[in-house]
């Protein structure tokens, strides 16, 4: 394959983990399909692409418009991970305009930039076939896990709390909800046994041994010797939890489309266990709502929790049942989505940027 000389640049929405794992699972495929690839992004979003082997990286966090012009004027193709804002900045500069969208199943009218953008990546979901159809230049893909994955003597009990991070709540709030539920289910699970996953600002709020901000490769190694987890229900998290076949409880969501995708899993009995907010405060969320008023709910939640001892015993009795309920399987439920929607989508997603920049 003839490495194209087109100078790309990179990035994703500051919103959860999805968007910068999916860029850091497709940038290996892209790597050595371009001589020059850029990233740029603002606060956690950096903190898988550090590691990778970019020609640069820009952090945006304190960046105006006319410094990232200045950056733009660099580049002719930008590729983001559902930073829609981005985007339509990027076409202003003259850019041909990448989209690749996890999250094509939740709107309910695609994004105006979507309809502009030159090429538009979906991956695959319930309800992404008929949500595409009408976007020009569309293409749907599969999970961006990888086809085959190493098992290597299932040990662990993971925790894995990426996705907290939004503009929408504070740093302080996704913290409260990260040691709330890393100090609940570590009186759960047997001393030894547990790795909790978050991202970097979140770990250094929570010191300690077993708490730590994973690259993707490394990711994937812990995954690989997991034998049960305990996930926010991110749709990155489930796909991971589907491609190693890891019985997994469901945490309660930390946003609505999170709630929404462990509500379509339930509908298609494609999980093994799941814990809402209902059964721990008895206060029941409508997902279909807005995101601030989720996020505002979800907050006064977690804050409650967070001063009542009676609620954090509720907590952890919810918590244990659910844990003798998956502790000896060997099998997830959620590993049929698989069989649904398909894998390989990092490698598809470079595949059809190459071809979109080189024909």
């Amino acid at each position: 394959m003839e490495q194209s000389s087109t100078r790309v640049l990179l990035n994703a929405e500051p919103f959860g983990f999805g968007p910068t794992t999916a860029v850091a699972s497709f940038f290996p495929y892209l790597r050595g399909r371009f001589s020059h690839i850029a990233y740029m992004g603002e606060g956690h979003t950096l903190d898988l692409q550090r590691s990778l082997a970019y020609d640069a990286i820009f952090d945006s966090s304190e960046m105006d418009e006319v410094a990232l012009s200045q950056i733009f004027k660099e580049y002719e193709v930008f590729v983001t991970a559902m930073d829609f804002q981005m985007a339509e900045f990027a076409k202003r500069q003259g850019l041909r305009v990448v989209i690749y969208d996890a999250l094509a199943w939740y709107w309910k009218k695609a994004p105006r930039i979507v309809m502009e953008s030159d090429l538009y990546i979906a991956q695959n979901f319930f309800g992404v076939e008929e949500q595409v159809k009408g976007i020009p230049n569309a293409n749907v893909v599969g999970a961006i896990v990888p086809d085959e994955v190493s098992v290597q003597g299932r040990k662990y009990v993971l925790i894995n709390l990426g996705g907290l991070q939004n503009p929408m709540w504070s740093l302080g709030d996704a913290i409260a909800y990260a040691k709330l539920f890393s100090e609940v289910l570590m009186q759960i699970v047997p001393e030894g046994k547990v790795k909790i996953a978050t991202s970097r600002a979140i770990a250094e709020a929570l010191p300690g041994p077993v708490v730590t901000s994973y690259s993707r490769e490394k990711m994937f190694e812990l995954l690989g010797q997991t034998a049960c987890a305990f996930m926010t229900p991110g749709l990155g998290n489930i796909y991971d939890s589907a491609v190693y076949n890891i019985p997994t409880v469901w945490l309660p969501p930390a946003n609505d489309s999170q709630g929404r995708q462990v509500e379509l899993l339930k509908i298609n009995d494609m999980t093994d266990e799941s814990v809402d907010w209902f059964d721990l405060a008895e206060v029941r969320l409508d997902y279909m709502e807005s995101q601030h008023l989720i996020l505002k709910q979800i907050t006064d939640i977690v804050r409650a929790i967070g001063v009542s001892s009676a609620m954090q015993d509720v907590m952890k009795h919810v918590f244990s049942e659910a844990f003798s309920a998956i502790r000896d399987k060997e099998t997830s439920k959620t590993n049929v989505l698989l069989q649904t929607f398909g894998t390989g989508g990092a490698e598809e997603v470079a595949t059809l940027i190459y071809d979109h920049v080189t024909r």
